[in-house]
């Protein structure tokens, strides 16, 4: 299922497209630990064949990042051998914030309080049990009632 997928995925959206969302995905991995400076102020911004062009914030960043270049691609490499990416090119662009790269995880609501029943089954449930034709299944049904009805 997976396969037919990707084959789908891959003839409608270019191979320097996926890449360019893989390198994303991976970008604060490959950040690496206590990078949170380097990944606010830099971002992919495209690829094209082995070429992987990254927006930083200013030319601080520029100057920072010319240095780090062949670092970054080789943990690119170890994350992601099949990106296949030889070149970085660093140039002052557009970087989004932090808040909209990463959404807030969402939470799950609070789980239910388990239901309680009252010790005698109420009329409607006594007519839906007397409706069920199988002895067994009524039986089953009748003794979940009454295990329910303890709680």
């Amino acid at each position: 299922m997976a396969a037919a997928l990707w084959e789908l995925v891959r003839r409608h959206v270019g191979d320097d497209t996926i890449r360019l969302m893989q390198v994303r995905e991976l970008w604060p991995r490959i950040a690496g630990p206590g990078g949170a400076a380097l990944e606010a102020h830099s971002w992919p911004a495209s690829v094209s064949g082995d070429l992987l062009t990254l927006n930083v914030h200013d030319s601080q960043w520029l100057h920072e990042l010319t240095y780090l270049r062949q670092d970054l691609l080789r943990r690119l490499g170890e994350l992601a051998p099949g990106i296949r990416l030889r070149s970085l090119r660093v140039r002052l662009g557009e970087v989004p914030p932090l808040a909209i790269r990463r959404p807030p995880e969402t939470q799950l609501p609070p789980p239910l309080p388990a239901p309680r029943f009252s010790p005698e089954p109420d009329e409607e449930t006594r007519r839906a049990l007397d409706a069920v034709a199988d002895p067994e299944l009524k039986q089953l049904i009748a003794g979940a009632r009454i295990m329910l009805g303890r709680g």
